[in-house]
């Protein structure tokens, strides 16, 4: 299993949001990653 399919889980940890947006900043897609960022900043709240 990948990160990617346990963001998509309403109750996914934001821990899992900050590995995707890791994943897709190291493959150098800025737009996922930061999609994924905002998703982990709006998971910790």
């Amino acid at each position: 299993m990948k990160a990617r399919h346990f963001t998509h889980e309403q109750s996914a940890p934001a821990y899992f949001h900050f590995l995707a947006a890791e994943a897709w900043a190291a493959k150098q897609n800025w737009e996922r990653a930061w999609s994924a960022w905002q998703a982990f900043e709006a998971a910790k709240k």
